[in-house]
């Protein structure tokens, strides 16, 4: 039962945004339906499936970090020796991790301010949708500071070893 709950947990992302997305699909196909058959278009389905799609691209910022999915750019570091790759690597993630720290505080403003919003069709609050940048970046910070402390330990490990 506990491998189980781990389990889901562990993929909690993954299930969200597969669930984001089949939503975006269903209200899509749904707005089409009712726009193009009964010729009476939905007004609010558009706005419903965009929140959601962002919702579906917030959850996946820390999904891409786990999975190191991420883009970058290794022409130079390529080039470079191990030992100095990898004090980059913790460069780089360090910095990562301070901008997404000093994203907090303008972010919570934004959520405030955006709390007290009211979308166009749905008159839903929009700090429901703020809050999905909220999570995105906390998920970027929590997965990044784990990538971080698994390359530590894996280094300080290994060096023990030898």
């Amino acid at each position: 039962m506990a491998e189980k709950v781990k389990k889901v947990v562990g993929n909690l992302d993954q299930i969200l945004m597969a669930a984001t997305m089949a939503i975006v699909c269903l209200l899509l196909i749904v707005q089409v339906f009712f726009r193009y058959v009964l010729n009476s278009p939905l007004i609010w389905s558009e706005e419903c499936a965009r929140y959601m799609f962002v919702w579906t691209v917030m959850l996946g910022l820390g999904y891409n970090v786990r999975t190191k999915n991420n883009i970058s750019v290794s022409l130079l570091t390529s080039r470079l020796p191990g030992s100095m790759q990898r004090g980059l690597e913790y460069i780089t993630d360090l910095v990562v991790l301070a901008s997404y720290f000093f994203c907090l505080p303008p972010l919570l403003k934004y959520l405030e301010a955006q709390s007290r919003i009211k979308s166009t069709a749905m008159r839903m609050p929009m700090g429901l949708l703020a809050v999905s940048v909220l999570i995105g970046v906390l998920s970027l910070l929590l997965q990044t500071a784990v990538s971080v402390w698994l390359k530590l330990r894996k280094d300080i490990g290994g060096r023990k070893e030898k």
